[in-house]
């Protein structure tokens, strides 16, 4: 009965000390997210999740794989994803406080491109776009020219190589992109084809922190702006 009695607290104490631990994932490059843990992000969900009490630790995976593992339980979280993602992956539960308005835009070497601020306007192109981003491939499907990628850095290094027109990607993260890998003569749209806020998702094990976790996300912002990137050309 004793021996019964002391495996039972220590599975107890086990939990409790894996609960105090989250892994997120996410398909962030840096300078938003890095292996240092020191990017935009990683700083802003590490002070947050401080003040719950927990350690986190970031983990990047590509967007498809990362959303995948987040749904499966084999990470507790991921970031940055639209509000609707959960439609699509049901253990994922959202905390309904954003951590960023992403700019979709268009990308090419055609300067000055004008599109409407719709996704229809791509129909006329052969439009590249990285797998996993599901707001893109939502309103991309069906039509024709498109190709999905496995990456950000191949999207771009693909539209440099003129394999396809335009790549769809975020405004200020495309821009990161092209001045990491010293890219010339690639330009984004002036016009987004759609503002959308991110957020971040916790498995649905996790549902009793979101509560806490949105009012810390809320007074972070009181505390400080964050996250007013400048829209660099």
């Amino acid at each position: 009965m004793r021996a019964y009695i002391f495996i039972v607290l220590i599975s107890f104490t086990s939990n409790v000390i894996a609960s105090s631990h989250l892994v997120l994932t996410t398909w962030c490059n840096p300078p938003f997210s890095n292996p240092q843990q020191n990017g935009y992000f990683d700083l802003l969900l590490k002070e947050a999740f401080s003040r719950l009490d927990r350690n986190i630790t970031i983990e990047k995976k590509p967007a498809e794989r990362s959303l995948k593992d987040a749904n499966n339980g084999v990470s507790d979280g991921e970031f940055l994803r639209v509000s609707d993602i959960g439609l699509l992956y049901p253990n994922l539960l959202i905390v309904p406080e954003p951590l960023y308005d992403m700019e979709f835009v268009a990308f090419s070497k055609i300067e000055n491109l004008t599109l409407p601020k719709n996704w229809e306007s791509l129909s006329e192109y052969n439009v590249g776009y990285v797998i996993g981003w599901k707001i893109i491939e939502e309103n991309i499907d069906g039509m024709p020219g498109n190709a999905g990628v496995a990456n950000q850095d191949m999207l771009f290094k693909l539209l440099d190589a003129n394999r396809f027109e335009i790549a769809i990607y975020s405004r200020n993260f495309g821009h990161q992109l092209v001045r990491k890998l010293a890219l010339k003569n690639i330009y984004s749209t002036s016009q987004p084809l759609a503002v959308e806020p991110m957020y971040l998702f916790l498995h649905k094990r996790h549902k009793a922190l979101i509560p806490r976790l949105t009012n810390i996300l809320k007074e972070m912002k009181a505390e400080k702006p964050f996250l007013q990137f400048e829209q660099k050309q």
